[in-house]
């Protein structure tokens, strides 16, 4: 039976649409697209239903999905869009080594879809899938890792962590905004990477300056000038 990564792939090619515009239209997301492309977890029956239609499937990403949920013996089918890291985490495992460079990779492009998904995509919403994420870092940091393994995934934490306190500040969770933000800060400050420095007291300017609090904004907006000089630009 076709997989179901490989049946959407070539359902939504063949239909000449875009990860953003098949997400626009499902009211899903592009990083879960992109996941369940790659294999790393497989959608409820109703989004594959919705899914199905739009592409024109004929019910080709129907069969795909009970394929998946009635796997053959001897197998190996990751099916849990709670458990985005799954596919990734059973690999490493096998290989009985550290981290790893194509984990490494798959985090930064996710993080990536997660921030960029911050100006259209539901805030609860993208806030749980950003946790889970950032769950799943905290339990690669628990095993085995080289120490640049060990940085990048403290970078791609604090990133998430910017992007979740963006989040609970949208939702009015106003303490618990700041709280992360000072993680991220301090995430920031233990790999020395100046884009998260900043953006760390970019924040504060923010929420200052919606508070009302405008001669705290200076004071936050220099302080990230001059923390950044002082630490490393890259995102890697």
């Amino acid at each position: 039976m076709e997989a179901f990564g490989e049946a959407l792939k070539a359902l939504r090619t063949a239909a000449h649409m875009s990860q953003s515009e098949l997400a626009q239209a499902a009211l899903w997301s592009q990083s879960q697209i992109s996941r369940a492309e790659g294999g790393l977890f497989v959608p409820d029956e109703s989004m594959v239903e919705r899914i199905d239609a739009l592409l024109n499937g004929q019910g080709r990403l129907v069969r795909a999905l009970q394929a998946a949920r009635d796997p053959k013996p001897n197998s190996l089918i990751v099916a849990s869009e709670s458990d985005p890291w799954d596919v990734s985490e059973l690999l490493r495992k096998m290989r009985r080594t550290d981290v790893g460079k194509e984990t490494i990779e798959q985090l930064e492009v996710v993080v990536e879809q997660l921030c960029c998904e911050y100006a259209w995509r539901d805030p609860q919403e993208l806030r749980t899938d950003a946790k889970s994420w950032l769950q799943y870092i905290s339990q690669l940091l628990d095993g085995p890792c080289t120490l640049r393994d060990h940085r990048d995934l403290l970078v791609n934490a604090g990133w998430l962590s910017l992007l979740i306190g963006c989040l609970e500040y949208d939702l009015g969770r106003v303490r618990q905004a700041e709280l992360t933000r000072v993680a991220a800060q301090n995430l920031g400050k233990e790999t020395g990477h100046g884009e998260i420095v900043a953006w760390s007291f970019e924040l504060s300017a923010w929420f200052a300056l919606t508070q009302g609090r405008l001669r705290s904004v200076g004071d936050y907006a220099e302080a990230g000038t001059k923390a950044a000089p002082n630490l490393d630009h890259s995102r890697g």
